[in-house]
């Protein structure tokens, strides 16, 4: 038998945001706590000495303020499987999604780093070599 769904409240919406927004430091704290949880082998975190630690303290005293210039190593690469390896160039990040290929601008460098026994290639865009 199916079950009655009930009818929307838009003041029951707006009472259930106030509430869970209320406590903002909470909410992000348990968010990073989370975030932390989720990544404790990333690459990027490890290099900074978190050694698997999930507690805001030890992420505000090992992580340094940064740029996103100094977190580029980490966010550049695009994971490209087999199936869709291709040689060349690729767009502009900033080309038009509705353009076709032949009217994109200047093509931004790639390099790919091949592994045969795995299921992926690594691409690193928009670097100079």
């Amino acid at each position: 038998m199916l079950e009655k769904v009930e009818e929307f409240n838009m003041d029951k919406v707006i009472q259930e945001f106030e509430l869970l927004t209320r406590d903002a430091k909470r909410v992000q704290r348990e968010t990073l706590k989370r975030i932390l949880e989720d990544n404790t082998s990333a690459e990027y975190l490890q290099s900074l000495g978190l050694n698997g630690r999930t507690d805001p303290e030890s992420f505000k005293a090992c992580v340094p303020m940064v740029t996103h210039k100094e977190l580029e190593p980490y966010s550049c690469c695009l994971r490209i499987q087999q199936h869709q390896r291709k040689k060349g160039l690729l767009p502009p990040l900033d080309a038009p999604h509705h353009l076709r290929k032949h009217e994109w601008g200047p093509y931004r460098e790639v390099l790919l780093e091949m592994f045969d026994d795995c299921l992926w290639w690594t691409a690193w865009v928009g670097r100079d070599y």
